[in-house]
This record gives structure tokens, sequence and C-alpha cells, in this order.
């Protein structure tokens, strides 16, 4: 609408000109079919974007998964070691009692019992940081959870050059390089 505020006779809506406009795009030199190639194209883009995203997360947490099951394991290993070297501490103090042992050798077994205990602290840290990361992926601050178990033996075998090259060839993040 135009001119709806006008002086005298044309003042309100008696002087109006209303007008309606119809516009189409005429597409010529084959337009169209370049527009629908490219909306194709930019679907196509969209979804190896989410693909890539999709593989690069479930990389990630795999990664994190199994960061943590090995901190798990070395855990576990280092407690075995200051258990053992706690029993150590107790013969070597029982052989020190009857003379059967230096002390020097005593002083030796004791840092070797505290750098086991340094060992399994520093380990239960570094769980604690890895369980952490982990359990980030499910928007958790605080790892709720006790342990992990992974089955280590059935770990696929590693593929050869020919099977890579296959893989390769179609990961998205190249594919769209290419175009």
């Amino acid at each position: 609408m135009d001119g709806f505020l006008g002086n005298g006779p044309f003042n309100g809506f008696n002087g109006t000109v209303t007008s309606y406009e119809i516009q189409t795009l005429l597409e010529l030199g084959g337009k169209r079919y370049e527009r629908t190639q490219a909306a194709k194209m930019d679907k196509l883009l969209a979804e190896w974007d989410f693909e890539e995203g999709r593989r690069t997360l479930f990389s990630r947490i795999n990664i994190a998964f199994i960061d943590v099951f090995v901190a798990q394991e070395k855990l576990k290993l280092y407690r075995q070691f200051y258990d053992n070297s706690k029993v150590a501490l107790e013969v070597m103090e029982q052989n020190l009692q009857l003379g059967k042992e230096s002390k020097v050798n005593g002083t030796k077994t004791k840092i070797a019992s505290l750098q086991a205990a340094l060992l399994v602290e520093k380990q239960e840290k570094e769980l604690f940081v890895m369980k952490t990361i982990l359990a980030n992926f499910w928007n958790e601050s605080c790892p709720d959870f006790c342990s992990v178990d992974y089955m280590i033996d059935e770990i696929p075998c590693l593929l050869d050059r020919c099977s890579y090259e296959v893989m390769l060839a179609s990961y998205p993040g190249l594919m769209r390089q290419k175009l």
C-alpha cells in the first residue's frame, strides 16, 4: 500500500494505491541443473561432515576407554608390586633382627617399598584423570563407575595395505577434499 497519509481529499485510505507483484526466476542456460547439482553436493558434504564427526567421536571414546583400561591394569600391577614389597620388607626386618642382613639392604628395601607406595598413589591419580576424561563424554564431571572391562584379546587384527587404501578412498574427509 502506498499513499495512505495524503493531504486533503487523499487523506486516509481513500487515496491509497495498492499494487501486487509476483516475481518468478527464469533460469536460463542450464542454471537450474547447476543449482540442483550444487544442492546435491551440499547435501553430500553435510552427510560426509556428519559421518566424519561421528567417526572422530567414536575414535575418541574408544581411545579414552582404552586409556582407562590401561591405567586400571597398571594400578593392579602396581598394587601387587606394593604388596610384594611389603612382604619383602617384613622378611627383611626379620632377617635384620636375626643378623642375617645388613642395615644397608634393609634401607634399600624400605626405599623400594616407599617407591612402590608412591607408584600406587600416582597411578590412582592418573586413573582418576582418565576416568574423568571418559566420563566427560556423557557430560559427567566426576566419574561414577568403579572399573571398565575390555576384552583385549578380541581387538581385531590390523588390515593389510590394500584394505586401508579401500577404506581411505571412501573416507569422508578425503572425498570432500577431492571435490
